[in-house]
């Protein structure tokens, strides 16, 4: 690719973040996920043993609020990923097995679809003034799909092992 290709490319791709609002709020996994992600590890890890877990342990060992952990819960229980129990035996387990939840799932779920660059949000209502000259939209499109296989392959099973 030429410097002058490159510049014109460069430019496109600055035009489109300046026209569409920052990429910095694409391609990146919010605390949301990440704690949701842990959260789900630690349960997986108790059910593996036939026990539950509490929110209060989790939020103990993860040093965050148990208002916050079980906001996180009440999303992943409507999904019908965890079932929780009152009392003081109670806590939370696993409904399906750890092997048929993927991270994908878990991410989609708390944070809504992967999108990398605005071009590729589906949701978004505002059109690129660079997508016809963009050199990086194929790029990103790429990324995403590998990102995607990676978040759909991966279990929970995976990670507590």
């Amino acid at each position: 690719m030429s410097n002058q290709a490159l510049f014109a490319a460069r430019t496109a791709v600055a035009e489109a973040c300046e026209a569409t609002g920052s990429l910095a709020r694409y391609f990146r996994i919010t605390s949301r996920s990440h704690h949701g992600l842990v959260l789900m590890v630690e349960i997986a890890r108790a059910s593996a043993v036939g026990r539950s877990v509490s929110i209060r342990a989790v939020a103990e060992t993860m040093h965050l609020s148990e208002g916050y952990l079980e906001e996180l819960a009440g999303r992943l229980r409507g999904a019908g990923l965890i079932r929780g129990s009152r009392g003081r035996l109670g806590g939370y387990v696993l409904v399906p097995a750890a092997a048929d939840i993927t991270m994908g799932t878990i991410v989609r779920l708390l944070d809504g679809p992967v999108v990398l660059a605005h071009c590729q949000d589906a949701t978004s209502t505002r059109a690129c003034p660079a997508e016809s000259r963009c050199a990086s939209r194929n790029f990103f499109g790429k990324l995403k799909s590998t990102i995607d296989r990676e978040l759909d392959s991966t279990t929970l099973a995976d990670l507590v092992s």
